[in-house]
């Protein structure tokens, strides 16, 4: 009896242990199904924002970026874009809650795609627009370990830390500066270490460095080699004058004469960077 009834309970029980089975087929083909259309209605979103972006409007772009991002929380460029726009608004609207939003983005992007190089050069500006000159320096190291063959990476590395540098001593703030001043020594290793070349704008940013730290011989022959430059010539005569002025060479006089005929933008850098000058450190030989 028992031989007969087992043969007809598990006739009995493949019914449904095929429709679990097919169930599940479904419940996976589905979880495939809609990422994958949420990844084309992301991206279809993030291309109208982007064209809305070369269009200049913000509003349309937040818009579309903001879906594009719930949409594919993955996708790195979505919350970049999306924080960008965000931080151009906290700044022209003086809006500190634009501000974080544009923070939170920039750390959720970061995280998605961390060895994602335009990202991370995006987030660099993003961070100086917003005037978080530390969170940009420390966004350009990360750009540089994703992408240390490039020598553009470490001409960012070196000018972030130019940027931070100059922010905390216009407020004041020495102590704050001081890391950022210390010799670039690492970068030029690096660079050394991999091949590269050091560029105009790497040998530019070096200067200003040296310039900021009150490293006035240091600063003179790297701004010297860069103004033999075109595309760096004009910033670094700038730059050299005030250096010149600072160690009180007598050439400082000439060079801010040279420095007119370069034009008014470049005239008006020295100007500015000789107001700055008084909060940096005591001019040293060496």
């Amino acid at each position: 009896r028992r031989e007969e009834e087992t043969p007809g309970a598990a006739g009995r029980a493949k019914p449904g242990l095929l429709a679990l089975a097919a169930l599940a087929g479904t419940v996976i083909a589905l979880a495939l199904i809609l990422p994958a259309r949420n990844f084309y209605v992301a991206g279809t979103q993030g291309a109208l924002g982007a064209r809305a972006l070369l269009n200049k409007d913000l509003a349309a772009a937040q818009k579309y970026y903001a879906a594009a991002h719930r949409l594919d929380p993955f996708t790195a460029s979505y919350a970049a874009d999306l924080g960008q726009i965000y931080a151009a608004e906290a700044v022209a609207e003086d809006d500190a809650i634009k501000h974080y939003k544009a923070l939170a983005l920039a750390r959720e992007a970061a995280r998605a795609e961390p060895y994602n190089t335009q990202v991370r050069a995006v987030l660099v500006n993003l961070y100086l627009l917003l005037k978080e000159p530390a969170l940009a320096a420390r966004e350009a190291e990360a750009l540089l370990r994703a992408n240390p063959m490039v020598a553009s990476s470490y001409e960012i590395a070196a000018a972030t830390r130019v940027e931070a540098a100059r922010h905390y001593l216009r407020l004041g703030k020495p102590g704050e500066a001081r890391p950022f001043l210390q010799p670039p020594r690492n970068l030029v290793r690096e660079m050394e270490k991999r091949g590269l070349q050091p560029t105009p704008r790497f040998i530019l940013v070096l200067g200003q460095l040296e310039a900021l730290a009150g490293r006035c011989d240091a600063a003179r022959q790297h701004l010297e080699a860069a103004a033999r430059h075109k595309e760096a010539g004009a910033e670094a005569a700038a730059w050299l004058a005030v250096v010149l002025g600072r160690s009180g060479d007598r050439a400082a006089a000439q060079a801010v004469e040279q420095l007119k005929k370069k034009g008014a933008e470049a005239f008006k850098l020295y100007e500015t960077l000789r107001e700055e000058s008084r909060f940096w450190p005591s001019p040293q030989s060496r």
